[in-house]
């Protein structure tokens, strides 16, 4: 007998169109971002005719992209076709502490946007689409373009600021004397670290040239007397403490580099030291993941970097000399990852 029943959705193909022209939907968003609209409706609800001029836009034009966007929650129409904010277009101000408007740019224009072209590339080979795109890393091809530099720094420093609070709602460090962040970059980690344990050292490892940029943040954050920089390589070695922590560190790079990352920790600690690792862990299952979606703009940026499973991760931590104590989900994307050296 056939089955008469209705489906319960949309035909498949309904559903991939759907899916295939949610592209579109991040080319609109960083529109927004880079026209400022969220800013100019702040005040007041404008038609498209009153914020045309205000932005150098085409009017009809600029109604068309208000108008997909608030379909889709970002911006409101009202009966008078008037414009005004929602919550998600809020965000996309660049007054609001919790802003994605660098993200956006730095995610959907310019050299970013341009690597996932050669998407197909990452895939067939496991290489960085950006890389073939561009010819440098991502970090060193920053060096020559200040503005995706930029984009990229505001993204990540106000990404940072969002995940601290939830991340030191599990991370407690308080018991350890002198705690060394590889990969630390400008510091927000240990400076947040050094805030809440006013009798901790830290020390912040990286390279030099990122190093150099850390000092205003140590300034102004009144913890400079209590933490040393010291520059160098991780795949060589790392500097002597009684704990460690690095966030989003080994998801930039293939299982045999974070390997030797972990390996150059593992010489420099004493048995029993704490290891503090903040990375976002895939779920098994098919379930809806961020990491999953995460994981293949990993693959295309960096090429051999990935996010990994809580089971691949602790494969990692034995294999480089570290037992997985317990591990505490964060009101973020981050997870915490407590190891000990063994």
């Amino acid at each position: 007998m056939s089955d008469t029943s209705k489906p319960s959705g949309p035909p498949a193909s309904v559903q991939i169109m759907q899916l295939l022209f949610g592209l579109f939907i991040p080319k609109a968003l960083a529109a927004a971002a880079e026209l400022k609209l969220a800013d100019h409706l702040t005040k007041e609800p404008l038609r498209a005719d009153e914020l045309a001029p205000k932005i150098d836009a085409h009017a009809p034009s600029l109604y068309r992209l208000l108008r997909a966007l608030a379909s889709v929650g970002v911006f409101r129409e009202d009966e008078q076709k008037r414009f005004s904010n929602t919550e998600l277009s809020n965000v996309l101000r660049e007054d609001e502490p919790d802003s994605m408007r660098s993200m956006a740019l730095f995610l959907v224009e310019g050299p970013h946007w341009a690597a996932w072209g050669e998407f197909l590339y990452s895939v067939r080979t496991g290489r960085s689409a950006f890389e073939r795109v561009h010819g440098a890393r991502p970090f060193d091809y920053m060096e020559r373009d200040q503005g995706f530099a930029r984009n990229f720094d505001d993204a990540m420093t106000r990404l940072t600021a969002k995940e601290l609070m939830a991340i030191h709602q599990e991370l407690d460090v308080s018991g350890i004397k002198t705690l060394v962040d590889v990969g630390g970059g400008r510091g927000a980690l240990l400076v947040s670290c050094l805030q809440k344990n006013d009798r901790q050292r830290g020390i912040l490892f990286d390279a030099p040239a990122v190093l150099a940029k850390a000092q205003p943040l140590l300034e102004a954050s009144g913890v400079a007397d209590r933490c040393e920089l010291v520059g160098g390589d991780f795949f060589g070695s790392v500097p002597r403490g009684d704990g460690y922590i690095m966030k989003y560190i080994l998801h930039d790079w293939s299982d045999e580099e974070a390997l030797r990352i972990l390996q150059s920790i593992h010489r420099a600690a004493a048995p029993g030291t704490p290891l503090f690792v903040l990375e976002t862990v895939l779920k098994p299952g098919n379930e809806p993941d961020f990491a999953k979606l995460l994981d293949v703009q990993v693959l295309s940026f960096y090429g051999t970097g990935r996010e990994r499973t809580l089971s691949e991760l602790t494969a990692l931590f034995k294999s480089a000399g570290f037992r997985l104590v317990r591990t505490r989900a964060t009101q973020s994307i981050v997870t915490i990852l407590e190891a000990e050296r063994v």
